[in-house]
Order: structure tokens, then C-alpha cells, then sequence
């Protein structure tokens, strides 16, 4: 992370929501969850804050490196929730 010469995303697919539903930190379903952002362009903190409750490392040092912003989408039945991280 640290020599990264670009931005970087980590994304978290669930193929199946009809077998695993996720639910925002309101307990409410993505599906209906508005006002969060759904693209990388639109991605803030505040969606990290709704998409994840806590983000935590093992890494006493450092600890888990800040989002820059979080976005999700829902297609069909494939929700995808993804972390950009600034570059370094």
C-alpha cells in the first residue's frame, strides 16, 4: 500500500443476495438504501461510514489505511461494495 503508484480499490462482490443479504449499518437493505453514492465519481466517506461499521488490521502501526470514498452497486441480484484508497 504504502508503494502504490496509483490510486487503489478493494471490491466485495456478493453474487447471491437471495442466499446472503447484506444490510447497511441502519439495518436497511441496499436495495433501497438512497442517498449513498453509486459510482466511483459520486464516492465519499460518509457511504464508508453507512456501507461498513468498522474497518480494523492486526497492524498496531498503522492500523487499516482510511477510505477515500465508497460507492456500491446492485445489479440485478449482484451487489458489489468498494473501497477506493488514495495512492500511498
Amino acid at each position: 500500500y504504502n508503494n502504490a503508484a496509483v490510486s487503489m480499490q478493494l471490491s466485495i462482490l456478493f453474487l447471491r443476495q437471495d442466499l446472503l443479504e447484506p444490510l447497511s449499518v441502519t439495518q436497511e437493505s441496499f436495495s433501497t438504501l438512497y442517498g449513498t453514492a453509486k459510482d466511483p465519481e459520486g464516492a465519499n466517506q460518509v457511504t464508508c461510514g453507512r456501507l461498513f461499521l468498522e474497518l480494523w488490521s492486526t497492524d498496531a502501526t498503522k492500523g487499516f489505511p482510511v477510505p477515500q470514498g465508497c460507492f456500491h452497486t446492485l445489479t440485478g441480484n449482484v451487489l458489489e461494495l468498494h473501497l477506493i484508497f488514495e495512492q500511498g
